[in-house]
């Protein structure tokens, strides 16, 4: 029963999954900051991982330096 344009943006992605469970964040190059690799655990580690990327670009964190201690995540194995 909603209006067709009650949304006027969208996006979906695809799942992200590592063996050990952890995700992508950081600085990748000069302007290009990255977080990801969220393994299904949905929107509050997204948001969580958006907000840090976005004060990583701008230094200003205190939580940089927690999020930055995690190992990076592991591939997980090809399918053959």
């Amino acid at each position: 029963a909603l209006s067709p344009q009650i949304f006027t943006h969208s996006w979906s992605g695809i799942v992200c999954l590592s063996t050990n469970g952890h995700h992508v964040f950081g600085k990748v190059a000069d302007g290009l900051f990255v977080a990801g690799c969220y393994n299904a655990n949905g929107l509050a580690l997204a948001n969580l991982l958006g907000r840090e990327v976005a004060n990583l670009a701008r230094q200003d964190s205190e939580w940089i330096p927690l999020i930055e201690q995690r190992s990076r995540p592991q591939r997980l194995p090809p399918i053959l």
